[in-house]
């Protein structure tokens, strides 16, 4: 994951006439990278609750702010 975001980190900065950036920029495509920015999100949270539920069964209030502060 890290690598394909240093990759288009490298083409917005460096491709010429920014071509990468107007591409990114259209309503369409900018509407789908948010989407998947969305769920990459969401998979952190579950991640985060799913390890305090493995260390901290019965107390939901500590599984909500582990999966928030993730």
């Amino acid at each position: 994951m890290h690598s394909t975001f240093s990759t288009f980190r490298y083409l917005v900065f460096y491709c010429p006439m920014d071509v990468v950036y107007s591409c990114a920029a259209l309503l369409p495509l900018r509407l789908v990278l948010s989407g998947m920015k969305e769920v990459t999100r969401t998979w952190k949270v579950l991640g985060g609750v799913t390890q305090a539920r493995s260390k901290y069964k019965d107390s939901l209030l500590v599984m909500i702010a582990i999966g928030w502060a993730r």
